[in-house]
């Protein structure tokens, strides 16, 4: 059996700005508490690290990324040493990756596929327990107390010159049991898992280092683009309130706010349902009555799925003002970066292997132009950002090789041919060397929009999708509308296209026969059970564009902090699953970025071997989609967003006018507003 060694810090108080705090003291596996001040905490650590180096046990944590980078603060020879130490398997891991691999494997990270989401909890029994220390030890009948409302848990700051023998009983207890409690749940684990599903957790504990260094150093806004989006969004959202009113969908109230009218509201959701011969979906229903003894009858559904489902404009509307992106939450989000760097929560693994982000979110920021180019570099650097082109497309295709021996798709992405438009010829009834003439004239909306129906169908039907998610994906993620036999047709067309994917869904059909299948992720060897048809089809590219992606995301943040190369002293502060997004100096930033391709393509070698991905590099002065690569003698300079780009730039119908505010909010950041 293996032997851990187990610590855990405890520091000042989290604060805006500030999310890695000075550390107060460090607890070991057996209670003791060291104070940061005492030589001994020292030597202490130096016993771990060393004795991790020798290989003699794995040293671990609880959240071992935060407290790794706790030591790196407080005593800086160990930032190499730390890298090092996680560049070798069986050096360092984590409790909690350790725990979300157990239950990915098992089926319970999702907890019930009823909760409707991926991540976050485990429902075992019935009961729901999230990923913190308190949680995971009432789980698993821990002896230890975990008192997570004890009044000291955020006040070390005060015993930060105070010796450890003279503090409060109760300030010591906390941090022995936090100390206790960690090595107690390590060896739990490594007794009641079963090690075939923690093959992976050496990979996924790296990741989570390179996730809290991003999440320590943080990213900045531009205040003119903040104020101005927060105010196109409160004109939007008045300019709702007022159609919807206007239409008797919504109320006015005595002090000038809105509220649903939801009687009018189920009238017209009924009326579009008849008008399309449609059956609407329905709610349960009440099941006991109300204070006025009635109990309340099934209503059509109007969430976001059924709304974007149907497609209806006016329903969407409805839908999207109660939304927190419709209130504002979006600006207000970004407002935080105007005075302190943007501290997102990264989350290392989810069940389909990929990362997350919340408080605020940045890996799923709204694509359309004037959210993401609220962010901005810190003065003196440039964002190089590369991403893997057509990640995904890649890994099903090398998913295909592995699992039916071949692959059409392969084929067309290692001879760099177009495999959206190979779609939309078909869409066009035109040959391919027409639809690559075509997709090149801006004006040619056809031609745009056949090949958005094939980047459609790429990108969404490797995991099995049917006809109605597939609706819904064109309207939310590509505003494209599609209709039942539009979608249908799509589907035939990529089946026919891609031979390869008849065996490929075969396959899953078979694992899942009975219901549900495990399946076991290609090169990384992580488990993911008791998955559904579509999630099992989808594992396979997903998990293994994940973990390219995390992997590179590791080896660059690496480079950055310990390197000898360009990309020293850059820093990473965006990822989002297949873009990198980078801080670097503005005067090295053409070798640091083309750097950051170099690893990023020879990390994606390993992981994707038979398929080609690149990493394409550009520098900007803010992140945007509307970003490209610009060369000046044959270097790269940043692209910057202009007026006069903003007002050219049409929104997904082809209008032009839409971002004329983007464009004067621009203006007015670079100095030169009318």
């Amino acid at each position: 059996m293996v032997k851990f060694q187990t610590f855990d810090t405890e520091t000042h108080p989290f604060s805006p700005g500030n999310k890695q705090p000075p550390m107060v003291c460090v607890s070991t596996g057996d209670g003791r508490v060291l104070h940061r001040r005492d030589p001994e905490c020292r030597r202490e650590v130096e016993r771990l690290y060393a004795g991790a180096e020798r290989g003699e046990f794995v040293l671990g944590g609880l959240n071992t990324a935060f407290d790794l980078v706790e030591l790196c603060v407080t005593w800086p020879e160990l930032l190499l040493r730390t890298f090092q130490l996680l560049d070798v398997d069986g050096r360092v891991t984590c409790v909690l990756v350790r725990q979300k691999l157990s239950d990915i494997a098992t089926g319970h990270y999702i907890g019930s596929r009823k909760d409707g989401e991926e991540g976050g909890a485990a429902l075992v029994n019935g009961v729901r327990f999230e990923y913190r220390m308190g949680d995971q030890a009432r789980r698993f009948g821990c002896p230890y107390p975990v008192d997570k409302e004890n009044p000291w848990r955020t006040r070390y700051n005060e015993l930060d010159d105070v010796p450890v023998a003279l503090w409060p009983e109760e300030a010591r207890q906390y941090s022995s049991n936090d100390g206790l409690v960690t090595q107690w749940m390590i060896d739990y684990q490594e007794r009641a898992t079963d090690p075939r599903y923690l093959v992976d957790q050496w990979n996924q504990m790296r990741h989570a280092f390179a996730f809290q260094l991003i999440h320590a150093w943080g990213v900045r806004t531009d205040r003119p683009l903040v104020e101005a989006y927060a105010a196109q969004t409160l004109a939007r959202i008045q300019r709702d309130e007022r159609m919807l009113f206007e239409c008797g969908i919504v109320r006015q109230n005595g002090d000038g706010s809105f509220s649903r009218n939801m009687a009018a509201i189920q009238a017209y959701a009924s009326q579009v349902y008849a008008s399309r011969g449609l059956k609407p979906p329905m709610t349960a229903g009440g099941t006991k009555p109300s204070k006025s003894g009635k109990v309340a009858p099934p209503k059509i559904k109007l969430d976001e799925d059924a709304c974007e489902m149907l497609g209806d404009e006016l329903l969407t509307v409805i839908q999207g003002l109660g939304s927190a992106q419709a209130k504002g939450g979006k600006p207000a989000e970004l407002a935080e970066g105007l005075y302190h760097p943007i501290h997102t929560r990264w989350d290392t693994l989810k069940a389909s292997g990929r990362s997350g982000s919340s408080n605020p979110a940045m890996q799923n920021r709204p694509t359309k132009p004037g959210d993401r180019e609220c962010v901005v570099p810190r003065k003196g650097y440039v964002f190089g950002v590369n991403d893997y082109g057509g990640l995904e497309l890649s890994t099903l295709a090398q998913s295909c090789l592995w699992l039916v021996g071949q692959s059409r798709l392969a084929q067309v992405i290692n001879a760099d041919g177009d495999a959206h438009s190979m779609i939309g010829c078909q869409l066009l009834h035109c040959t391919l060397e027409e639809m690559l003439k075509r997709k090149k004239d801006k004006t040619d909306l056809a031609a745009y929009n056949a090949r958005q129906a094939g980047k459609i169908a790429n990108f969404g039907l490797g995991g099995g999708l049917g006809w109605r998610v597939l609706i819904k994906q064109a309207r939310v993620k590509y505003d494209q509308i599609l209709d039942e036999r539009g979608a249908k047709n799509l589907i035939s067309l990529w089946k026919d296209t891609w031979p390869e994917m008849a065996k490929y869904f075969a396959y899953f059909e078979n694992l899942c026969a009975k219901g549900s299948g495990t399946f076991v992720q290609f090169q990384s060897g992580r488990w993911r059970g008791d998955l559904p048809y579509t999630e099992a089809c989808n594992t396979p590219f997903q998990g293994l564009g994940a973990d390219c992606a995390k992997s590179a995301l590791y080896s660059v943040v690496r480079e950055c902090y310990i390197g000898n190369s360009a990309l020293y002293g850059s820093r990473v502060v965006l990822f989002v699953h297949d873009e990198i997004v980078t801080e670097h100096p503005e005067e090295i930033a053409h070798e640091a970025v083309l750097e950051q391709q170099r690893i990023m393509e020879g990390v994606a070698k390993v992981w994707v071997p038979d398929v080609k991905l690149v990493a394409e590099p550009l520098l900007c002065k803010r992140w945007s989609k509307l970003a490209k690569p610009v060369f000046q003698n044959g270097r790269l300079v940043p692209w910057e967003l202009t007026r006069e780009i903003a007002h050219a730039t049409p929104d997904a119908r082809g209008n032009l006018g839409t971002y004329d505010w983007l464009g004067e909010a621009v203006a007015q950041s670079m100095g030169y507003a009318a």
